[in-house]
């Protein structure tokens, strides 16, 4: 199991050929870095999920999908959860927001049912909303095998 705090040859045991060449491009600047659904291309894995925080590189367990399009949303929560669930992590967050009562398609009810449908539900255990914050789901993942 990675421990929360993760060495950069840690990150790099989970990463491919072309991750890493980027990632050495990213460290060289951290303002590259984003916690949001802004800066989505072909590496958002990395740019979602590890970050760099005091000389050291943290595997992160929330991802916030504000301002991301449905299909970003889904794009980065599907890496985000393969990622987790790679390393072993037992539970993950995923702040949705409270979305609009009147409105289908929020994130808030399309996220929970991607959870539940395949690929997704190989690995998700399960889903719910937190008691505290109607915006934020915390998601239970399976062991690894």
């Amino acid at each position: 199991m990675i421990s929360k705090k993760m060495n950069q040859k840690k990150i790099f045991d989970i990463l491919s050929d072309d991750d890493r060449r980027f990632w050495l491009d990213c460290v060289k600047d951290v303002k590259k870095f984003s916690n949001r659904g802004a800066a989505i291309d072909s590496h958002k894995k990395i740019r979602f999920v590890i970050v760099e925080k005091n000389d050291d590189f943290i595997l992160k367990n929330r991802i916030d999908l504000h301002g991301c399009t449905i299909d970003q949303a889904y794009e980065m929560v599907f890496d985000f959860i393969e990622i987790n669930f790679n390393a072993g992590r037992k539970m993950v967050y995923l702040i949705t927001g409270k979305g609009k009562p009147d409105s289908r398609e929020t994130l808030n009810k399309l996220v929970p049912r991607w959870l539940n449908e395949k690929p997704l539900s190989n690995f998700v255990l399960s889903a719910a909303f937190s008691s505290s914050n109607a915006g934020e789901l915390c998601v239970k993942l399976k062991k690894r095998k």
